[in-house]
Formats: C-alpha cells, structure tokens, sequence
C-alpha cells in the first residue's frame, strides 16, 4: 500500500474536476480526497494498492476532461490507511 500526494496546476477550479477525480477514484477503488486550494490548485492525496494508485494517477494524466493542467506535482507520503473512501473536501 502507498499514499500519493498530487497537487494538479492550472484552470482546474470551476470545472467540475474535484467530481472527475471522486469518479475516477471510484474507478480504481483508492482512498483519500481532493480540495481546492487557496492559490487555484487542486490538491489530492491518494491511498491505495500501488498499480491501482498508479493507475489512477495515469488516467487523471491521460484525461482529456475539461479544464487545462499546467502542471503535476506528485510526491510520495506515508501511507497511513485512514481513509475508508474517497471524499471531496470543502
């Protein structure tokens, strides 16, 4: 098991891409949230089996979703295996 955190910049606020993520993390059965950032980034942390985790991120890369990414940063965390879901948060 590993944690992911993901800070995705760019036009990604507005969008609907914190509800593209729930989905696509629903997808891959990973665990963790995403959260609009003060700065207009969007930041995720992520839980889960490695090639699920990884995937996840890969079709979060590969999307053609609305809005425009400029930039991933993407570093690993400690796993910690306290969340049971996968939550937007407010």
């Amino acid at each position: 098991m590993i944690g992911k955190e993901i800070i995705v910049k760019g036009m990604v606020q507005g969008v609907g891409w914190r509800y593209y993520c729930l989905k696509s993390a629903e997808k891959f059965y990973v665990n963790g949230y995403v959260k609009n950032k003060r700065d207009g980034s969007v930041k995720i942390i992520v839980e889960g089996k490695k090639e699920e985790v990884e995937k996840f991120i890969e079709y979060l890369k590969s999307s053609n979703y609305p809005g425009h990414v400029k930039s991933w940063e993407i570093k690993e965390i400690a796993y910690r295996g306290i969340y049971k879901d996968f939550r937007i948060k407010y």
